[in-house]
């Protein structure tokens, strides 16, 4: 007889995950605490003179840019490359029949609330976004951003597939 468990795995992975990933209440949440520790910590930090009138308001500017940038490519994930793809068995994400990225094992992680998963793209753009990232992509998915058999049958994914390192 074979373990009912193992089939029921094997019957999972056979399947495709498809990521469609929505806003987490959890990491907007962090990203705002972020945002706000970093504003209080330039209000705070001593800067001399004339520097100080105009490094923070500078500073100032580029923290929100580039918190504006998180938010918008990995809180709303706006243009991001692997929201909507369907992840196979073989750790490829897969968009309309098409490849359009491989998974990174070794750099994925699952924690307790959260999984991150790393991907390899396929196709590199010129766009300013692919820029700062080159042709990688992270997904940070938040058990609170997808329904909870997705998110359950993405953590058998990786325990099946023996890259189960849970970070506690």
């Amino acid at each position: 007889m074979s373990n009912p468990d193992f089939t029921y795995k094997q019957n999972v992975l056979l399947q495709s995950l498809r990521l469609d990933v929505g806003v987490s209440w959890r990491f907007s949440l962090i990203l705002g605490a972020i945002y706000v520790l970093a504003v209080i910590n330039l209000y705070l930090a001593p800067l001399n003179g004339m520097l100080n009138g105009m490094a923070k308001p500078l500073i100032l500017l580029v923290i929100t840019v580039y918190t504006g940038w998180v938010v918008y490519r990995h809180l709303w994930l706006k243009n991001h490359p692997l929201q909507g793809c369907s992840l196979k068995n073989d750790g490829s994400f897969v968009r309309d029949h098409r490849v359009v990225a491989t998974l990174i094992e070794e750099y994925s992680n699952v924690y307790a609330g959260f999984i991150v998963l790393h991907a390899d793209l396929k196709d590199r753009n010129s766009s300013l976004i692919s820029l700062f990232s080159g042709n990688k992509a992270t997904l940070a998915v938040f058990s609170d951003a997808i329904d909870s058999n997705t998110y359950r049958r993405l953590k058998i994914y990786f325990q099946f597939r023996g890259t189960d390192k849970v970070v506690k």
